[in-house]
């Protein structure tokens, strides 16, 4: 883990995340989640020049929206929202699916075959299509208005996204330590009376660690990638406001970006900078995963290469030597 935060390629990824999360909690804790808003500009001679949407420019870098609120500031206000649910959600995820698996492949080891079986629905069936019907009747707006707290439909929607990738993740982190198991050192362990438990908290649990954290970082870019599908289809995180009695469109309660990306995207014939800044900020992010995932494999892969290993047993055979008394 040291080698890969001196990676460059890691370093990126991870610095771009984490500057967009500290400027969205930054403008909630100083400015109070404000907006910048530039309704109506004025000539030299105080004639009316502009109206919002205002197209991007020195001024506004990514332009406004209709009602004038700079398109720059809502998506860093709306940051650490999205960053923050995803990263939620995929805790709940790889924290369950990890309880499950290890059980799976420390107590009931033959029964791998019949969980596969069970998950293979969930590996060939997009979970985008799962979650609109789970979530549909929840977040879509009743014409009498919602009945549940904002909370409670949000709390649903995590539940629902996390569920959803635990048959497959569990399984693949069975067959995963499965393999751990039929390990040398797995039976040298058993031999010396080594308790599945014990085999399993000091080899097993380690020996995972490396594809674990590959593991968090593909379901993080999975997570991001459904709430960027749901929101096209205009299932906005906590819920989804119509107005029944006139033609606006339905709206996103947060600044959550996906909800944001349904929000806008009408809009895009029109003004076409409106939902295109939302959509690149998050092409970004996933971009910064990505590079955080490949740079990860290959740090990984060259710690476990024969001369990044030869070369741990040579430092460690010189620090014995130093260790030594004289």
């Amino acid at each position: 883990m040291a080698r890969l935060l001196k990676d460059k390629m890691f370093l990126t990824g991870f610095l771009f995340l984490s500057v967009m999360v500290l400027l969205s909690a930054g403008n909630s804790f100083f400015n109070d989640g404000k907006i910048s808003q530039t309704v109506l500009t004025y000539d030299a001679e105080g004639e009316l020049a502009g109206v919002p949407p205002y197209p991007p420019s020195l001024k506004h870098p990514l332009g406004t929206d209709k009602d004038g609120y700079h398109m720059l500031h809502i998506i860093v206000q709306g940051s650490q929202y999205t960053i923050g649910i995803a990263l939620f959600i995929t805790f709940i995820r790889v924290g369950i699916s990890y309880c499950i698996g290890s059980f799976i492949s420390a107590y009931l080891p033959k029964s791998t075959g019949f969980f596969r079986g069970l998950s293979e629905p969930f590996a060939f069936i997009p979970q985008t299509v799962f979650a609109v019907f789970l979530l549909s009747p929840v977040l879509i707006m009743p014409f009498e208005g919602f009945q549940e707290p904002f909370w409670q439909r949000a709390l649903y929607e995590v539940i629902v996204l996390s569920v959803l990738g635990w048959p497959t993740l569990s399984q693949h982190i069975a067959e995963v330590m499965k393999g751990y198991w039929g390990q040398d050192f797995v039976a040298c362990s058993k031999t010396l009376g080594g308790s599945r438990f014990y085999i399993f908290r000091k080899h097993i649990s380690r020996w995972f660690r490396k594809e674990g954290f590959l593991l968090f970082i593909q379901q993080f870019i999975q997570v991001l990638t459904i709430l960027a599908h749901l929101g096209l289809l205009e299932l906005f995180f906590g819920g989804t406001h119509i107005d029944y009695g006139g033609d606006s469109p339905p709206k996103t309660i947060s600044y959550e970006w996906s909800g944001l990306i349904g929000d806008y995207y009408p809009l895009r014939g029109q003004y076409p900078w409106i939902s295109l800044s939302v959509i690149l900020f998050f092409a970004l992010t996933i971009l910064a995963l990505n590079i955080m995932l490949s740079a990860a494999e290959r740090v990984l892969q060259e710690n476990n290469s024969p001369a990044a290993l030869k070369r741990v047993r040579s430092d460690k055979k010189i620090k014995k030597t130093i260790d030594e008394p004289m």
